[in-house]
């Protein structure tokens, strides 16, 4: 194995386990009714540590990492049905940036067209 650098955060599933075996990307409902996104386990090092000594932690909406408290109680997974509604407006989310984007190239080239046009016109009138 090469000398790479480790990942941020350790997301297998050894590394989940004592985290009421979540996974990365996961959606976790906190006691105080926030949604969260698991981002995966920190270990004091960062290399891999002794497995349930790290941390787990997570992406709130804002998009700020933060460590949840070890103790995991009064936090519960969400359901595959919101986890599925979070990837459809995602996928929604990129859909409508490249249509956005298709949006402005088109304008840009029929804009680029009218000009041809209009150069073509001027020249057949000489």
């Amino acid at each position: 194995m090469g000398k790479g650098k480790p990942p941020a955060f350790w997301a297998e599933e050894v590394d989940m386990e004592p985290f009421m075996k979540l996974k990365a990307r996961d959606l976790v409902k906190t006691p105080l009714g926030l949604v969260v996104t698991v981002l995966g386990v920190k270990y004091e090092t960062k290399l891999r540590g002794e497995i349930g000594t790290g941390v787990l932690w997570v992406e709130y909406p804002n998009r700020f990492p933060a460590p949840l408290e070890k103790d995991m109680k009064g936090y519960t997974k969400l359901s595959d049905g919101m986890h599925l509604w979070r990837d459809l407006a995602e996928m929604n989310a990129i859909k409508e940036e490249e249509e956005n984007v298709r949006a402005i190239i088109d304008d840009d080239n029929d804009k680029y067209a009218a000009e041809l046009i209009a150069e073509n016109e001027k020249k057949k009138k000489k």
